[in-house]
């Protein structure tokens, strides 16, 4: 968050750093994410906002373009793990990544599209 001043209170590059340290789940995409620890492991949410344009006056629907949907991949560095989709239910494949780096869980998220993976360890 900016100080008024055009800064950030905690710089980026800081941020980046302890994420990479301490938490062992990396999301790839272009979505945001949050990650947030749980009794049984972690929990992952991802949203895409690409691909949605609301225009004034708000109460107009949102235009969605269904080509920029998003490409995830959620590495995690920990014990074999199990992961589960919460929003639409069921479980998902856990795979060796190929980079070696971890598990890997993979998702196709559309536009404006929320997904929260539960991660069990």
């Amino acid at each position: 968050e900016a100080d008024g001043r055009g800064r950030e209170a905690v710089p980026a590059e800081v941020l980046a750093a302890l994420a990479e340290k301490f938490l062992p789940v990396r999301v790839h995409g272009r979505v945001q994410t949050l990650v947030n620890r749980t009794p049984t492991g972690w929990a992952v949410m991802v949203v895409n906002n690409n691909g949605i344009t609301k225009e004034p006056p708000l109460d107009r629907a949102a235009v969605i373009a269904p080509a920029a949907r998003a490409a995830v991949r959620i590495v995690f560095r920990g014990p074999p793990a199990t992961a589960s989709d919460l929003v639409e239910g069921g479980s998902l494949p856990v795979e060796r990544s190929a980079a070696g780096d971890g598990q890997e869980i993979r998702l196709d998220v559309a536009p404006g599209q929320i997904r929260i993976v539960a991660i069990a360890e």
